[in-house]
């Protein structure tokens, strides 16, 4: 609960030193993508992260090296040190979540994963973008993905909510 609670501040504070700017807080999720999957993969990140032998700063110059080749803006290295202080970076995948959350709220704008069984072509996938825009009051980005064992149909999931109109779904109902 507090980490989770942590992670929440630490997302808000993003966003509030990053700004409105959208390429800003782009780069800075991508940054805080590859942290997240650096974390999960790499052991030696993980002993240096959590090594409390390890000058503070010494971490701190690595985030800002790795920060400075994804264009995250200086104006959140408060932020790094904060997390590096407070040990968060065992929650960065926690964190990137809920920045990319509020950087959804924030533009108006939210990603979405379209499943659909087989390829479709670029207008229905508009009118869907559309439909689920219009619905939301937000601009979508949708990535889509094929999945032929949802039969027919479609699901959308973003960051909040999934919207399941696949066939599989419609005969598990009926089962």
């Amino acid at each position: 609960m507090k980490n989770r609670e942590s992670a929440k501040r630490v997302a808000r504070l993003l966003i509030s030193r990053v700004g409105s700017d959208k390429d800003h807080l782009n780069k800075t999720l991508d940054f805080l993508s590859f942290l997240s999957n650096l974390y999960k993969r790499e052991r030696l990140l993980r002993d240096f992260m959590l090594n409390p032998l390890i000058d503070v700063q010494k971490k701190l110059d690595y985030l800002r090296t790795l920060a400075d080749r994804f264009g995250v803006p200086k104006s959140v290295d408060d932020v790094l040190r904060y997390m590096v202080e407070l040990n968060l970076i065992p929650a960065i995948n926690e964190i990137k979540r809920l920045y990319e959350y509020e950087m959804e709220k924030l533009l108006k704008f939210s990603k979405a994963m379209l499943i659909v069984a087989r390829q479709v072509d670029n207008q229905t996938i508009e009118r869907v973008k559309e439909k689920i825009s219009k619905a939301l009051g937000k601009d979508m980005e949708l990535e889509v993905q094929e999945d032929p064992s949802i039969i027919g149909g479609f699901i959308i999931k973003t960051q909040a909510f999934v919207v399941d109109a696949s066939v599989k779904r419609a005969l598990e109902r009926l089962g």
